[in-house]
């Protein structure tokens, strides 16, 4: 579908150069996907909370808002532009965690990390 090909996508552009992906890697982005997908349907009712503390400005917010129909393809947006543009902040894991820990989303992040090591 076209949530497990973002989310893949996802899952692919949080390597860096450096990193190589294992077998193990590419055997789990099947389960990377889907989880990656259930928290893009759980954040997507508060995506612009999760935006301001991965740092994105409000007229970047406004913009993805005014260029969607729904809070979900706003937060698909938001996710797609912080993967490819950063925003001050490094497109990373643990960024993420530490972005919805500190939006209303600590139990997520919580989740997160505990299947992360898993």
């Amino acid at each position: 579908s076209i949530h497990l090909l973002l989310v893949a996508r996802i899952r692919l552009s949080f390597l860096t150069t450096a990193d190589k992906p294992t077998l193990k890697e590419l055997g789990s982005l099947t389960k990377d996907a889907e989880l990656k997908v259930q928290v893009m349907e759980k954040v997507s009712p508060h995506w612009d909370s999760l935006a301001i503390q991965l740092g994105f400005e409000f007229p970047r917010i406004e913009q993805i808002r005014s260029d969607n129909r729904t809070t979900l393809n706003c937060c698909q947006d938001m996710f797609s532009m912080w993967l490819t543009e950063g925003f001050r902040r490094p497109v990373t894991w643990k960024t993420l965690l530490d972005a919805l820990g500190d939006s209303e989303y600590q139990v997520m992040a919580d989740t997160l990390r505990k299947l992360l090591r898993d």
